[in-house]
């Protein structure tokens, strides 16, 4: 396998360009037959290569280190990185071993094959296709709220699209474009009895899947940067932008515990205010109208019998009849 990722490293070091195998196999260490072998295993595995007898090169871009650290700008966020050319999900690999990630580490992948949504669904990522990375917090005080922190994530998630396409923010962690899911967010803490271990806010973004790539069923819930842009999306700046707008965000909000700067955001790019939905929690739904992000990033509404109620927990889904918003 370390074999196989160093000739997937020296492909997306040399993206968008071709590399003669013969070159690739001098810049591995390996023979070129070697090489071509590992080629098409990449291919079979799913990765986006085009290989002819003489060259081969990437159809798509991946994560890469150095790109995503050239458009880094933290203080706190990213400054370690964890790349993985695959893994299950990036959030179980995060909390699998707790421990041995510090605060404002990254761990990403173009390859995440059993991700975890919100509520127990899945979320996928196919190598070239979407991506998944998480981030872990550590935070020295202990009453950071998950669907607060799920906010200022949507909100940074929201403003690091900016310059690709525009976007709004379905509460408490799906970005939409139009009414299709572009992307989702899931927030998740450990303990050890009652002391906060730390937490990890996951994040995966439909990058370059095509229109062929959803079902049918999904096709008139989900979209891609790609579809809507109708050319790929290098994930390097798209990541950093995400990452130094998080930073920016939760540095002020930590250092001062004031939340109106995200949660202003999260409310003028609310794509539920004024609207009316269902809310779904435990079997049941009842009618109502989203009237407002709470300061607590709390969703508030109003029953069709007049009752008001602030949504705190992420229990609750909230999504017009028959259909996804």
């Amino acid at each position: 396998m370390k074999t196989t990722l160093a000739v997937l490293n020296a492909l997306k070091l040399s993206y968008p360009h071709a590399l003669p195998i013969q070159l690739l196999a001098q810049q591995t260490g390996l023979s070129s037959s070697v090489v071509t072998q590992q080629l098409h295993e990449l291919i079979t595995e799913g990765y986006p290569l085009a290989i002819n007898s003489h060259n081969c090169c990437l159809t798509l871009p991946l994560i890469e280190e150095f790109s995503l650290k050239a458009h880094l700008n933290t203080e706190q966020i990213g400054r370690s990185l964890h790349i993985f050319d695959r893994t299950a999900s990036t959030n179980a690999q995060v909390l699998s071993d707790l421990s041995i990630y510090e605060h404002g580490d990254v761990v990403l992948t173009d390859y995440q094959y059993k991700g975890r949504g919100r509520l127990g669904r899945n979320w996928q990522a196919a190598p070239g296709k979407s991506i998944a990375f998480s981030i872990v917090l550590k935070p020295d005080i202990h009453q950071v709220q998950p669907v607060l922190l799920t906010q200022l994530a949507a909100a940074a998630l929201s403003v690091g699209l900016d310059k690709l396409t525009g976007s709004q923010i379905k509460w408490p962690n799906d970005l939409v474009i139009g009414s299709k899911k572009v992307a989702g967010i899931l927030t998740e803490s450990q303990f050890t009895g009652g002391k906060l271990e730390g937490l990890v806010v996951g994040i995966g973004i439909n990058t370059n899947l095509s229109p062929t790539d959803f079902s049918e069923e999904l096709s008139s819930k989900a979209t891609s940067l790609f579809i809507e842009r109708d050319k790929p999306v290098d994930p390097n700046p798209l990541i950093a932008a995400v990452l130094n707008q998080f930073d920016r965000f939760y540095t002020d909000w930590i250092r001062t515990q004031d939340a109106s700067s995200f949660i202003r955001l999260c409310q003028e790019r609310s794509a539920l205010l004024n609207r009316r939905l269902t809310v779904h929690s435990n079997g049941l739904e009842r009618a109502a109208t989203v009237t407002g992000i709470g300061s607590g990033g709390e969703l508030l509404v109003k029953y069709a019998d007049g009752e008001t109620d602030s949504l705190t927990s992420l229990n609750f889904s909230v999504r017009a009849k028959n259909s996804y918003l």
